[in-house]
């Protein structure tokens, strides 16, 4: 709580295995309804954030044939403040945050590489792993 009149978040994330691409919050308020808006807060690979979202997609290394993928794009570390621009004092609100990582092979594109076979076309080869925060609450008054 940055004051009477806003809801402020410091963040910041290190990934063990791939490396992050983006940072996430997603506010909920009982005075915005319409507030299942997401923003991005931090943006790998020098990126800037242009209307509440990064400008511009960060890259694929994700080789699906082989099951690998390399970790020369993306950050191995995003941090961030933010304020939430529709936060009002007098109503309960909840946020999370969500870090996404780089794209890697799912467990499918490893085992047909493995095993030497072919998925068919509706099985995800590569896919970007998500992490969330529990939830961080604020109630008026307390």
């Amino acid at each position: 709580m940055l004051g009477a009149t806003a809801m402020g978040l410091g963040f910041a994330a290190m990934g063990p295995a791939a490396p992050e691409a983006e940072a996430q919050i997603r506010p909920d308020s009982a005075s915005v309804p319409s507030a299942q808006k997401i923003y991005d807060i931090a943006c790998a690979d020098g990126r800037r954030i242009s209307n509440d979202r990064c400008d511009g997609d960060v890259g694929n290394t994700v080789d699906e044939a082989n099951a690998t993928y390399l970790n020369n794009i993306g950050d191995a570390e995003l941090r961030a403040v933010w304020t939430d621009p529709d936060f009002d004092a007098a109503h309960g609100a909840v946020c999370y945050v969500r870090v996404l990582e780089m794209p890697t092979p799912t467990w499918q594109a490893y085992d047909a590489n493995y095993f030497g076979i072919e998925m068919p076309p509706q099985v995800p080869l590569s896919h970007q792993e998500r992490a969330r925060t529990s939830p961080i609450w604020y109630s008026p008054g307390g």
